[in-house]
């Protein structure tokens, strides 16, 4: 960011520490007591430069503490080009809560005198299973916001190193489990280095709880990282790593499925098959539920639509549509819906019925999407095979998904479904 491109705020607050003759290694000094010593030292001047810099807002306790060194007033400090690139009302508001509660687990931290307590080792692990859950039908946006604001705290409270030994390994596993979450997520953006550091990151917590469920996690981050990178081979692999790891919860059927999907990808369906008998054996085998559940469980829809993958793949229709019919009385049933498993049962079930030259079907399945997902593209390559060139029907479909496409937002859709 060159020095034209700071924002009139970030250039305010360098003047007002300047006039009270402070560098930044001072004024964080000052700040790292102002805050009564909850963060680190270095982790106060780091604040206060990438304020400077633009790189973050100050906001909260960090916020009133800094104005209140720096003599400024918070009210006046962003004016009214800062507030028009900020987000809606909305988005404040919702940003006001997430800051209180912030605050409000401060205040509990402080209250049990420990750098950690039960209580927030509690609420941590809780709202890491929350964001599991949330991610597969909400928006992804505050929910990525939320989960950088758990790991934050969560590695400040490790970096503490306060704990008592069962603290310090819970906090470990809440980490890992935040940091898999990440890595999931930015591979849905596209962000395919980001996903594998965090991994990497979260196989260290893992190995340093010792914790096999965590691992199994990560592998399955990992797994599903390489699948959409291509790196099928990869992807089987790590997937079956991770069964060693999973406990009989359907964390292992759904690195059973993730294996049967690379192996299908790679054509090898007497491999995918074997691994989606796995998956229902694992099935059967179940003991538990799943430690987090959510992104990482597998319920009955989530493994009929990966069943639907490999059917598919051996131009098996029938099985295609039973297992797309398994996935909608699991639903019916009162399964947790996630939208990006839903709309891939329906693109499934569409490319089932170009299959078998059952257009009409094709475009009833097509219709029950609100948007549709890149899939799509696979549907209109069917339907340009030379089987159905003069097909009114398949005409129709076509010009749908086109108008659809050329309708749809240039940026890359964040699919919170399976891989």
């Amino acid at each position: 960011m060159t020095a034209e491109e700071v924002p009139l705020w970030s250039r305010r607050l360098r003047t007002a520490r300047e006039a009270k003759g402070w560098d930044i290694p001072e004024a964080g000094e000052y700040l790292w007591r102002g805050l009564g010593k909850s963060v680190r030292r270095d982790s106060a001047r780091r604040m206060i430069d990438n304020w400077e810099r633009g790189r973050h807002r100050p906001r909260g306790r960090n916020l009133r503490t800094m104005c209140q060194l720096l003599s400024l007033d918070p009210g006046s400090l962003f004016d009214d080009e800062d507030t028009r690139a900020c987000a809606s009302s909305e988005d404040e508001a919702a940003h006001l809560l997430i800051t209180l509660k912030a605050e409000a687990l401060d205040l509990a931290t402080w209250a049990e005198r420990t750098n950690v307590g039960d209580t927030t080792v509690s609420y941590l692990a809780a709202a890491t299973q929350r964001l599991a859950r949330d991610y597969l039908s909400k928006a992804p946006a505050p929910i990525l916001a939320e989960a950088a604001e758990l790991y934050r705290r969560t590695a400040d409270l490790l970096r503490g190193g306060r704990q008592h030994l069962r603290q310090s390994r819970d906090l470990h596993i809440i980490a890992g489990q935040l940091l898999a979450f990440l890595s999931w997520a930015s591979s849905d953006l596209g962000e395919p280095s980001a996903a594998e550091a965090y991994a990497s990151v979260g196989w260290v917590m893992a190995e340093q709880a010792d914790h096999d469920a965590l691992r199994a996690m990560v592998l399955t981050a990992q797994s599903k990282n390489a699948f959409w990178e291509g790196r099928y081979r990869q992807a089987a692999e790590l997937a079956r790593q991770g069964q060693q790891y999973a406990p009989s919860t359907e964390a292992k059927v759904l690195l059973a499925c993730q294996e049967g999907d690379a192996h299908q990808a790679l054509g090898d369906l007497g491999r995918a098959q074997e691994s989606q008998r796995r998956a229902q054996t694992a099935r059967e085998a179940i003991t538990a539920e799943t430690e987090v559940g959510g992104l990482w469980a597998c319920g009955r829809a989530r493994q009929a639509n990966y069943a639907v993958g490999v059917h598919l793949r051996a131009r098996d229709t029938t099985s295609a549509l039973a297992s797309v019919a398994e996935a909608h009385q699991a639903y019916a049933a009162g399964e947790l819906w996630a939208y990006g498993t839903w709309a891939q049962i329906c693109l499934g079930a569409a490319t089932a019925y170009v299959f078998k030259g059952e257009l009409d079907h094709a475009l009833e399945e097509l219709t029950r999407l609100a948007t549709l997902v890149n899939r799509l593209g696979e549907v209109d390559q069917h339907l340009a095979h030379r089987r159905f060139h003069g097909s009114r029907a398949a005409l129709t479909l076509r010009q749908q998904i086109t108008e659809y496409q050329a309708d749809a937002l240039t940026t890359k859709a964040i699919t919170t479904g399976d891989q």
